[in-house]
Parts: C-alpha cells; structure tokens; sequence
C-alpha cells in the first residue's frame, strides 16, 4: 500500500472501525499535504528544543514536577513515546519506572492523598494508561490490563443523568468531563491490549453504549445559531459544560463511542467550531488552560476528518498548519538552557508546573498535528 493510499484508508476507516481510529487518532500515517516542508520542518525543530528542554527537567527517579500527580509525568512521557527524541529510550524507561511504582492495588495509576484517600484516580490513571499505551512495551500489559479493569469499575451505571460517565475518584456517582474523557480515551487507544490478555483473561471495556447516551442527554441549549453544541449550563449536568473546549471534547467522546461521522451532534460541533474558529484564547474563559484546549481541538479535528475550515468572510482555513503556526510563535527560549525551549500558560490548577504541564500539551498537539507516528 502506498503512502497517500495509507493515509486515505486511515481516514476511511476512522469513523468505521473504532480500532482503527483508535490507531490513527494520536499515531497518524503520514503528514498531510496542508503543513508544507518548511512549516514541518520548523515544527520538529519546534518539537526537538521543547523534549530537550523536558529531558533536562526530568528528575533522577523519572518524574516530572508534582510527584503526587501521575497526569504530570504521564503527558511528558505520552510526548516522548510519540517522538524520535535521541534520549526517547532513556526519558522512557525512567518515566515509565516511576509510573510503574505508582500502581495501586485496585490497579490504578494514582497517588494517595494521607487523610484524604485517592488523589484525581480515575484522571491519573486515564492518562497514565494513554502514555503507556503510546510507549507500545508488551511487557507493560499486566499494568495495563489492570489499570483497564480499574477504569471501567469506575464508570457511573446509576441509571440516572450521569449514567456512563465516570468522577474524579470512583464511586462518587458523578460525571466530571476531565476524567471522563481521561478515560474514554485511554480505553479507546489501549483496547489492543486487551487481545493481548491472555487465554484465561477477561475482556474488560467500558459501557459504550452508557457513553453515547451520557452525551445524548445533553438539554437542549437556547441561542440559535451560536448555542454551544454538546455542552451545558445545567449545574445538574457536569460532564459537558457550556464552552468552547468541551465542545471539542464532545466531539473527541462522540468518536471514542463509536459515533457515525454524519451523527447531527458530530455536525452541528463541527459547524459551531468553524463560526468560532479562534486560536488567541479558549472560547468563553480566555487564556486559562490554553494549552489544554490546543490539543482537544486538535485531537478532535483529527479524528474528525476534516482538514479544513470553510471560516466566513474569507478563504478555508487548513487548520492543521494554523495550528502548528500558532504554536510556534509562542515557544520561549530558555536563557539558562541554551537552545532548549518551553511554553508557558496561566494554568491556576497547577501553577508551579505550568511550564511543564504546558510544553507536554504542546508538543503533544504539534505531534498529532504532524501525524507523528510513534517508532
């Protein structure tokens, strides 16, 4: 099969087999003809100063910032996995070490909180899962095996409006959109593994169906034409708030639930985001978490198909090429590592690893906006 043909059966096939797209969503065949040499070519030196810059900031025990929150070590290691890096297989073995010593016995990728129990569980272990599963090491599949079966314990069957959707810490009845969507896509690009269980296994999998009618009980918005799609304001109703970026998040849960392509919410959000198509702040709260929005929005887009954006009043914007443009323009230079360079976002979650939280989320969405495939 040649090169373009790849390309075009991965697109195909992205709306009709949910392995597939799992495979094509993060790990893309091959460039697409709408990012040119050059602006590839600026984007990999791009990539190569940031994991650099993340190399040198890795700790001796293989943790990034915070040790109590796996996520911060999980998307730099997601980062690397997805990367040519020379130090790839270095950074890699030290991270996944430290992620290995942080399995729970329930089989959750988490730290505890004294006093206070489970610390993020279901978040932590979503992307903890993801970045092993980009890492592709066979012999981390009893981890991940595990950390499946914790994932799907943890999904919301109350029958009630959170049902298929899953909390922070498990059990606690609620949907919080983080965690889910942490969660429907680790189960989504890990679910290779599960062959992988063994004959005397049991295959574990989330409730997709519960998935899909989680975001189908969305109430209806009022504003006409420029109502936030898949999102809401209903204090009852957490998993998709009214804004910009979990629109793209339901877009990315519509299509880990196995959503049709011509699905009218998929439409209507792929619509909405062409009307508010914006790359200078997150739609409705400004610069906070912009990082993080950068790769919703390019994740989704990906796995949408669609490459470009017929944007009024001017011609189609090629979005993935807007994207890594953007990106580009706001990598900082660090003075006190010649060479290396870092993003840095507003991030009041995490504020002393900002740095960090930031340039795994970029380098990240340049990956998927490259069709970075991992080695």
């Amino acid at each position: 099969m040649s090169h373009a043909h790849a390309l075009l059966a991965a697109v195909f096939f992205r709306f009709v087999c949910p392995e597939a797209r799992a495979e094509t969503l993060i790990s893309g065949a091959a460039q697409t003809a709408q990012v040119d040499i050059s602006v590839a070519n600026e984007a990999q030196a791009s990539i190569a100063r940031a994991l650099d810059w993340l190399a040198s900031g890795q700790r001796p025990d293989g943790a990034w910032s915070d040790a109590n929150l796996t996520s911060l070590t999980a998307l730099p290691l997601w980062a690397f996995a997805l990367s040519h890096h020379p130090a790839r297989t270095q950074v890699v073995t030290r991270a996944v070490g430290w992620l290995k010593g942080c399995v729970q016995p329930d089989g959750g990728i988490y730290h505890r909180n004294p006093g206070r129990g489970p610390l993020l569980a279901t978040y932590n272990t979503g992307l903890a899962l993801v970045a092993l599963s980009a890492v592709g090491d066979p012999a981390l599949t009893p981890i991940m095996l595990r950390a499946r079966r914790f994932l799907a314990s943890g999904q919301h069957a109350g029958g009630d409006l959170h049902d298929g959707g899953l909390d922070y810490a498990s059990g606690q009845g609620v949907a919080d959109p983080a965690s889910t969507l942490a969660a429907y896509e680790a189960m989504r690009l890990s679910q290779t593994v599960a062959a992988r269980r063994g004959a005397n296994g049991t295959a574990t999998d989330l409730d997709w169906a519960a998935a899909l009618r989680l975001i189908e009980r969305k109430p209806p918005q009022p504003g006409g034409s420029d109502a936030v799609p898949l999102a809401t304001d209903d204090a009852a109703l957490s998993f998709l708030r009214a804004d910009g970026g979990m629109t793209y998040a339901g877009m990315l849960s519509l299509i880990y639930a196995e959503a049709n392509r011509n699905d009218p919410r998929l439409r209507a959000a792929f619509d909405w985001a062409v009307r508010h198509w914006n790359l200078d702040r997150h739609p409705a709260i400004g610069r906070q978490g912009i990082y993080a929005f950068y790769l919703v929005l390019t994740k989704a887009l990906a796995a949408y198909g669609r490459e470009d954006l017929p944007v009024r009043d001017g011609p189609p914007v090629f979005w993935r090429r807007a994207v890594i443009e953007k990106l580009l323009s706001l990598q900082r230079m660090d003075a006190a590592r010649p060479g290396q360079g870092y993003w840095s976002g507003d991030d009041e979650r995490f504020p002393a690893d900002a740095r960090v939280l930031s340039t795994a989320y970029a380098v990240l969405t340049l990956e998927v906006a490259l069709g970075a495939a991992a080695p």
